[in-house]
Formats: structure tokens, C-alpha cells, sequence
């Protein structure tokens, strides 16, 4: 369930931005995570890394695009390094948060939540 939760925010942060995806979804889903005795500290880091990671990818790819302007160089140079990123370094990030919560966990852990 918590891998179709990821993907579900993945494809939702590929087509509107991470703050509306935030606001549209976490209230919906946040009885199922209850239900799951998911953690809302584990929750918000899933939310904001499956989100996060849309964001990146296309249609919507609003940070390729901020980051090719920034970097004064064209979308079809960055995409190609973008997607090895994706499913090397970000992927595993979204899934380690998902299934490990004691990584997720381990700096609020610090705070005492």
C-alpha cells in the first residue's frame, strides 16, 4: 500500500506543484496512514519526498526548468542527467523513507517526537 501511496504522489507531483499536491492529498490520505500506524512525521517526509520527486520529472518539471535557466543552458541537456538522478539517488530515497522509518524518524527523534 505504501508503494502505491508513493507512486499516486509521484504522479501527482508530475503534473501540479508540490505545495497544491500537499494540500489536495495529505488530508485525504491522512486516515489511511493512521489506519496503516504510519507515523505523521513519517508521512510528511513521504508526502514531501514522492512529491518532491515529480517535480522533477516531466510534463511539469518545474525545477529543470528553474534549474536550466539558472544555469544558462537548455532543457534538453539537463533531462538526460536529471533521469539517471531520478532512479538512482532519488528513488531509493523514496523508498528507504517509506519502508525504513527510523530514518525518517532519526533527527525529530532527536527533538523528542
Amino acid at each position: 500500500m505504501l508503494l502505491l501511496i508513493c507512486l499516486m504522489l509521484f504522479a501527482l507531483g508530475m503534473v501540479v506543484n508540490d505545495i497544491t499536491a500537499i494540500i489536495l492529498v495529505a488530508p485525504l490520505l491522512m486516515p489511511l496512514m493512521q489506519a496503516m500506524e504510519v507515523s505523521p512525521i513519517q508521512f510528511a517526509a513521504i508526502i514531501g519526498v514522492s512529491t518532491a520527486m515529480g517535480g522533477v520529472t516531466p510534463p511539469y518539471a518545474s525545477i529543470l526548468y528553474l534549474a536550466a535557466r539558472v544555469g544558462n543552458t537548455k532543457f534538453s541537456e539537463i533531462i538526460r542527467p536529471a533521469m539517471i538522478m531520478l532512479f538512482f539517488a532519488y528513488m531509493p530515497v523514496a523508498l528507504l523513507t517509506a519502508y525504513w522509518p527510523g530514518l525518517s524518524m532519526a533527527i525529530p527523534g532527536l527533538f523528542g517526537y
